[in-house]
Parts: structure tokens; sequence; C-alpha cells
């Protein structure tokens, strides 16, 4: 959604909104969503990952 400069709450209400339509939870339809935007994240190098104690 960064793509289209929607802020977070706009977002929001768009998946709400498409969650009451379809009947699905907003859990279902943002899944995708954050797993794209998550597999694409990386980290800079010596940063841990949260919950980890040593740097990778």
């Amino acid at each position: 959604m960064l793509a289209y400069g929607l802020s977070p709450e706009r977002v929001f209400g768009i998946l709400a909104l498409h969650s009451q339509q379809t009947h699905a939870t907003l859990h279902t339809l943002a899944e995708p969503f954050v797993d794209a935007f998550t597999a694409e994240a990386t980290l800079p190098r010596g940063v841990p990952l949260p919950g980890s104690t040593t740097c990778s």
C-alpha cells in the first residue's frame, strides 16, 4: 500500500470494509500483505532478529 500512498488507517479501513463485504476475517485478508512485505524486508548486517539474543 506504500506504492499507493495510503496511510495505515486508510488501509485498515479498506480491509475492514472488504472483510464486512466478504465475511472474511481481517486476519485472513491482511495475512498475504504482511507475508509479502516481510518476505521482502531485510535487516542490515549485524542487526539481531526480534527475539534473538545474538547478531547474525
